[in-house]
């Protein structure tokens, strides 16, 4: 339909909503451009505020990923540990192939496999000591293999002394790479290992850098029988109900095991972590403090450029504008600053974010943290835009336009 066949009253409506709608956004665009210094400075200080929400919620994600990267690359649907194991570095204690076999007894079940998994001693060339952690594990079982693989493969990890490390510790591991030699003691037992693989992006939250190789290679390293293990994984039949299988397990297995699902044994290990560690618990600290501290920032932030225009808004109230009015220039003024300091803040913490990746405490900026930053900064945008109209709507315009 063309402009000249619009019903007359049709267009006057469309054009008295269009400028209703117009109006109060022009008027707080050219509020805030109006100096453009104090614009600049109010949205520096929004951008600062999304940043270290941003930044401290992106460490806090990627130490949670850390802790639970082992567990997560399993195809485990269950867990059978030693009793009270408190994460996957730290279950003190062997399983034997009894309990193997009364899971693999239970109806639902596809198969069990076993891991090694201990703190060892790496001996560094140079005659230096480190910590790591020892994965041993047989992929080709349905194990947890190395994975983000850079150089060398499984089957180069399965030859005479093969391990995999990551290429974030070489340094701390005192190597230069595939190719490089040491040793790992364990109380009496040391054994020399050759780099043969490479992987990148596997981090540690203890900072003892994993160390993958065979099974059986794992046990030599340990010095313990060929029929022991640290855990095992049990795949569930899809069809089989698992809350049923699990208790089926846990009534045949003896007090020194356990069963848990991957989502317990996951968060099991988080909270032994982050909530059981001095150093979890300070970035936990940080991360709420920074989480406050900004929202802080943005409030007095954007609470600050709405005051800055006081003498605009008197104004206006002498020309007889309506409060309804005034409250939606307010507000608009407060969205358009809280979404310009949210994208520059965005674009700054996702650049962090990208760069960090090759680091050993890489941030993660899930969608759903994006979107709860940009929630969050219009929230508070808003109340701090409701407070400001308080203010306004109280002061007496002519006392304003006198000072």
């Amino acid at each position: 339909m063309s402009v000249s066949d619009e019903n007359p009253a049709d267009a006057a409506r469309s054009g008295i909503v269009v400028t209703l709608l117009s109006m109060p956004f022009i008027l707080a665009f050219r509020n805030l451009v109006h100096d453009k210094i104090r614009l600049t400075a109010t949205i520096a200080g929004l951008t600062f505020a999304v940043i270290l929400i941003g930044v401290q919620l992106g460490i806090y994600f990627g130490v949670r990923r850390i802790i639970s990267d082992v567990i997560d690359h399993t195809h485990a649907t269950l867990w059978i540990v030693p009793f009270h194991a408190r994460s996957f570095e730290e279950a003190y204690g062997v399983l034997g192939e009894d309990e193997r076999h009364q899971a693999l007894a239970v109806p639902g079940v596809r198969s069990v496999v076993p891991i090694v998994g201990f703190f060892g001693t790496w001996n560094r060339p140079d005659r230096g000591i480190t910590h790591v952690v020892v994965v041993g594990s047989d992929a080709e079982d349905g194990g947890l293999a190395p994975w983000n693989l850079r150089g060398g493969d499984w089957n180069d990890i399965k030859s005479l002394n093969g391990i995999a490390v990551d290429e974030t510790y070489l340094s701390a591991l005192g190597i230069a790479g595939i190719g490089s030699r040491a040793s790992i003691d364990f109380g009496d037992s040391i054994r020399t290992v050759d780099v043969k693989a490479l992987t990148e992006g596997i981090r540690s939250f203890t900072q003892a850098p994993y160390v993958f190789t065979t099974n059986a290679r794992a046990r030599q390293i340990f010095g313990i029988p060929e029929d022991k293990s640290t855990f095992f994984l049990v795949e569930v039949a899809p069809q089989a109900n698992v809350s049923q299988v699990k208790k089926e397990i846990s009534d045949r297995l003896s007090s020194n095991a356990e069963v848990l699902t991957q989502a317990e044994f996951r968060s099991r290990s988080i909270i032994r972590w982050l909530y059981g560690t001095r150093v979890g618990i300070a970035l936990i600290f940080g991360t709420v403090l920074g989480v406050i501290v900004g929202m802080a920032i943005e409030a007095q932030t954007l609470y600050s450029a709405t005051l800055d225009h006081i003498n605009e808004f008197a104004v206006l109230r002498m020309l007889g504008s309506s409060s309804s009015y005034l409250h939606r220039i307010i507000l608009t003024q407060a969205a358009l600053i809280s979404l310009a300091g949210f994208a520059l803040g965005t674009a700054c913490v996702l650049l962090v974010s990208r760069l960090s990746q090759h680091t050993a405490l890489p941030m993660v900026i899930p969608p759903e943290l994006i979107v709860a930053t940009l929630i969050g900064s219009l929230v508070v945008g808003v109340v701090s835009a409701i407070a400001a109209v308080v203010r306004v709507l109280r002061i007496d315009p002519a006392a304003v336009l006198m000072r």
